[in-house]
């Protein structure tokens, strides 16, 4: 029986995680999030690994990042498989980047959890032409999970596309 005794259950492989975000070297609630998250136990239980996709500066310098971003994704969903990936994204650029992700990771089968920080993305959706605000909700009905930072963006995410799963997680916090 191994290490366990009778009547135990099997102690579960800690999963891994595939984090898709901004550099934490930018400004901003993402990056915050995420330098947050990598201080505690949870990156290293979760075997997290973080791939960057975005970093302040020009517009050259966000294109490159991105390219050079999506052939280590792609290697990063191959070996060794992630069990979950978690897309912080925002609206507008942010979100299109992070939705052809979503699809990569889908093409490999792995789940997808979509962590929304936008204050704007209800706005975002309604100023889109009809065929991308249904590309939108794809994206959250297709997901595992959408993570939302408050009740109020729950219920306008859930209003965008009723059928996606939601979940409310308050930003992560230092505490003392």
């Amino acid at each position: 029986m191994g290490d366990r005794g009778m009547g135990e259950a099997p102690t579960a492989r800690p999963g891994r995680v595939l984090c898709v975000s901004t550099s934490v070297d930018t400004r901003g609630g993402i990056a915050s999030y995420v330098r947050t998250i990598r201080g505690t136990p949870l990156w290293a239980r979760w075997q997290t690994r973080h791939i960057v996709t975005h970093r302040d500066g020009s517009r050259a310098r966000k294109v490159v990042t991105f390219a050079a971003a999506v052939p280590r994704y792609v290697r990063a969903l191959a070996r060794p498989r992630p069990d979950l990936v978690h897309l912080h994204m925002s609206s507008a650029g942010s979100f299109f980047r992070k939705a052809a992700l979503f699809w990569i990771a889908r093409a490999f089968g792995v789940p997808v959890l979509v962590h929304i920080h936008s204050g704007r993305f209800d706005r975002f959706h309604d100023g889109l032409p009809g065929p991308l605000r249904r590309a939108v909700r794809r994206v959250l009905t297709q997901a595992a999970a959408v993570v939302t930072l408050g009740e109020g963006w729950a219920a306008r995410i859930t209003r965008i596309a009723p059928g996606a799963r939601v979940e409310v997680l308050p930003n992560a916090v230092v505490t003392p």
